[in-house]
């Protein structure tokens, strides 16, 4: 079982390339976008550096089918600054739009990336990398489910109190548990939803409204993303 999931993959339809740019971009725009890049990326050399990660880590994850599809990774990065700047430029010229311009952005780079993976397969007929694909696609999950919807849960709630709590270790314990959700379903498979709820009475999320809606959203999220993992995954 383990030896499968360790082969080198040769990525033979769009779905499986999509993948492997997805993860690329999970990592980019998230855990590796840190707080000095996030808060500075209106400045075209700190925007760069944005993108010249995300362009290394599609060179990384695709290796070694990145030394001869390079260009069309290049082009994919040139498509991400531009959605960028654009989404600077919305920023400062119109500063309350918060939600809708970053929702938005997401659909349009994950839309690009179901391009540049068709034309890719279009052009190559597939690729091999060394990361397996399996790997590949429960990385992607992982940082969804953490630090991913980490940031889309607060900039959708952003001005409420409605979830986010005053404690700044509050989101970081959220996102330990939606991985031990996360890990607890895939490696079940089965509905983890009943043990969840068993269990909250001495998880640490506070016994109130408030954490009541931060359990049941969490293992929601985490309910969703597997599934949604399960069924990607090949065999």
């Amino acid at each position: 079982m383990f030896e499968s999931l360790l082969q080198p993959t040769l990525a033979s339809n769009v779905i499986a390339i999509f993948w492997y740019l997805s993860l690329a971009h999970w990592l980019g725009d998230y855990p590796l976008q840190i707080n000095w890049i996030a808060q500075r990326k209106t400045n075209f050399w700190v925007l760069l550096i944005h993108i010249a990660i995300h362009f290394l880590l599609l060179l990384a994850i695709l290796y070694p089918a990145s030394a001869a599809i390079w260009p069309y990774l290049l082009a994919l990065a040139a498509f991400h600054f531009a959605n960028d700047a654009f989404k600077n430029w919305l920023k400062i010229h119109m500063p309350t739009w918060v939600t809708w311009p970053y929702v938005v952005d997401q659909i349009i780079h994950i839309a690009s990336l179901a391009i540049v993976a068709s034309w890719i397969y279009t052009s190559t007929g597939g690729v091999t990398a060394a990361l397996p694909l399996p790997v590949a696609i429960l990385g992607s999950g992982l940082v969804l489910v953490t630090f991913v919807w980490t940031i889309t849960e607060k900039v959708l709630w952003t001005g409420t109190r409605a979830i986010i709590k005053d404690n700044p270790l509050w989101p970081w314990k959220r996102l330990v548990l939606r991985a031990g959700f996360y890990a607890a379903i895939l490696l079940s498979r089965q509905v983890f939803l009943p043990i969840g709820l068993a269990l909250s009475s001495w998880l640490p999320y506070p016994n109130s409204p408030i954490g009541k809606r931060a359990l049941l959203l969490d293992l929601l999220v985490s309910l969703t993303i597997s599934g949604m993992i399960l069924l990607a995954l090949p065999g």
